[in-house]
């Protein structure tokens, strides 16, 4: 898994990334469009929590 991480780390992402150790993978345009992206994630979560709720227990 190290060896993928470091291959991950060593290239430059169109999308900003955060590993589960918390460091972010360098993106193509140094942060310019993140908030872009966020808020774009942010609406497809939503979209996605209310057309397939989480079944009722």
């Amino acid at each position: 898994m190290t060896d993928l991480i470091s291959q991950a780390l060593n290239q430059r992402w169109f999308y900003p990334y955060v590993l589960p150790d918390g460091r972010k993978l360098p993106s193509t345009h140094d942060g310019r469009v993140d908030a872009i992206h966020t808020t774009r994630a942010r609406m497809l979560e939503t979209w996605l929590a209310r057309e397939f709720p989480p079944p009722a227990r």
